[in-house]
């Protein structure tokens, strides 16, 4: 959709309703959302390449992206600037923040 407010449809059901940029905005705060969490259940801390896997789980194609953000928010870190698969794939990311702080900061507030 192309205009400045955005409808979509599955069959007879609405999906989304907004400006392009706070759907796009929303997704970005959802895929953070699912980093942080695996990050969680794998105590705190995986490679890359394991994140990269568990992200082609949710259609995400901007775990770099998506990284850099949340490093830039303190939630995470790594060494560098931004990750590629598959060059840094061994590289470890690690969650800063601790419980509800690392969901807080995800999502932008």
């Amino acid at each position: 959709c192309r205009e400045a407010r955005c409808v979509r449809y599955l069959g007879n059901h609405r999906l989304s309703f907004g400006t392009m940029a706070e759907e796009a905005a929303e997704t970005s705060k959802r895929l953070q959302g699912y980093m942080v969490d695996f990050l969680k259940v794998n105590n705190g801390s995986c490679s890359y390449g394991a994140l990269v896997e568990e992200m082609e789980k949710h259609a995400c194609d901007t775990v770099g992206a998506q990284l850099k953000i949340l490093k830039k928010r303190g939630v995470l870190t790594f060494n560098g600037q931004f990750l590629m698969f598959p060059v840094h794939k061994d590289e470890v990311i690690t969650l800063v923040q601790k419980d509800d702080e690392a969901g807080d900061a995800a999502s932008g507030s």
